[in-house]
């Protein structure tokens, strides 16, 4: 391959080198398609940061289940004494009126670095400008 502008080799016009522009070159089929699908596995390692609120939300409350008042049985010793959970019982959290949430942060990804570069050949590329 030769890099000598084509005005010198044909006597006319005014060319154009084209330099690192990647040229996608089309076949007689015009075939279209690729062999490398990007997905989240092989994006390389990044993150977000986000920040996100709901909006305001009424009074309400959630049932959590009460172990306080257990007196009988830890771990172990459950086996000997099945009957220590009567003491537990259902409570309540206490309402705190209108109230949002808010959250933020960063996520991550976990994906690894590819190459994704198409097969390629490297030539002299001039266009006529006049």
């Amino acid at each position: 391959m030769n890099s000598t502008n084509p005005e010198t080799v044909l006597g006319f016009g005014t060319w154009t080198q084209i330099v690192d522009r990647f040229l996608y070159c089309a076949n007689s089929s015009k075939e279209t398609g690729g062999s490398k699908t990007i997905s989240g596995e092989n994006l390389p390692a990044h993150s977000h940061y986000i920040d996100l609120s709901t909006s305001q939300a009424g009074w309400h409350k959630h049932r959590y289940w009460d172990w306080s008042a257990m007196t009988k049985g830890k771990g172990y010793d459950v086996k000997d004494n099945v009957k220590f959970a009567i003491n537990c019982y259902w409570s309540n959290t206490e309402g705190g009126g209108n109230h949002t949430h808010h959250v933020s942060g960063y996520t991550q990804t976990t994906g690894q670095s590819k190459e994704y570069m198409p097969p390629y050949m490297t030539v002299y590329a001039w266009y006529r400008i006049a």
